[in-house]
C-alpha cells in the first residue's frame, strides 16, 4: 500500500490545486471564495470576507497575505502593511508572496512586486491569483507588455481555467495585439 495517497489525503489543496498550508474545512474555503471574488471581479464588499478568516484562523499564513491584499487595494495601506510584516511562514508558496506583497505594501515598489508575482507564477503555474495580482502591477506600473508576459507563464488546471482565458485576452489588449486578443 501507497502511502502516497494518505499523505496527500491530509494536505489542504485550494482550487488552484496548490497546498495552503495550515488550511482545512472553513479556512480553506474562505481563501477559495477570495480567489475566486478577485478573479470574478465581484464586489469589492465580498472581499472583505478574508479578513474575518484570517483572525479565526490564525494559524493559516494565506489568508492574512490575502487579508494584505485586501487591505492595500481598499487604500488600507497601514493595515495592509501591518499584515503582511506578521506573516510568518513556513511554506515556500507563502513565502514568496509575502515577499511579492511586501515589495508593494510596504515599500511602494509597483515594479518590484510585479517582478516578483513573475516568479511566483513561474514556480507555481496554476496560481491565477498570483497572475492576477502581477497583471495588476504591471498595469499600474504601466508596464502593459506585462500584462501578457505574467499571464503567458500561468498554466491553469480545473475549475478556475477560465478566469485565464480573460487573463490572455486582457494582456493581448495591452500589448497592441488585437488581433490575437479577438481569436483568443
Amino acid at each position: 500500500v501507497s502511502l502516497l495517497p494518505r499523505v496527500s489525503a491530509l494536505v489542504a489543496m485550494d482550487s488552484f490545486g496548490l497546498e495552503v498550508a495550515g488550511a482545512s474545512g472553513a479556512s480553506l474555503k474562505a481563501a477559495n471564495d477570495f480567489y475566486e471574488a478577485f478573479l470574478g471581479y465581484a464586489q469589492f464588499s465580498s472581499w472583505k470576507l478574508v479578513v474575518d478568516a484570517a483572525s479565526q484562523h490564525k494559524a493559516v499564513p494565506m489568508l492574512t497575505l490575502l487579508a494584505s491584499c485586501y487591505f492595500g487595494l481598499s487604500g488600507q495601506a497601514a493595515l495592509a502593511k501591518e499584515a503582511v510584516e506578521s506573516v510568518e511562514c513556513v511554506a515556500p508558496r507563502e513565502a514568496a508572496y509575502r515577499t511579492a506583497l511586501e515589495a508593494v505594501m510596504v515599500h511602494g515598489d509597483l515594479r518590484k512586486s510585479y517582478d516578483l508575482w513573475v516568479e511566483v507564477v513561474r514556480a507555481y503555474p496554476a496560481d491565477l491569483f498570483a497572475c492576477k495580482f502581477g497583471q495588476l502591477m504591471a498595469l499600474l506600473s504601466g508596464h502593459g507588455v506585462g500584462i501578457h508576459e505574467i499571464a503567458s507563464l500561468a498554466k491553469p488546471e480545473g475549475p478556475m481555467a477560465p478566469y485565464w482565458h480573460g487573463m490572455i485576452t486582457f494582456g493581448l489588449e495591452q500589448a497592441d495585439q488585437y488581433s490575437e486578443a479577438e481569436a483568443a
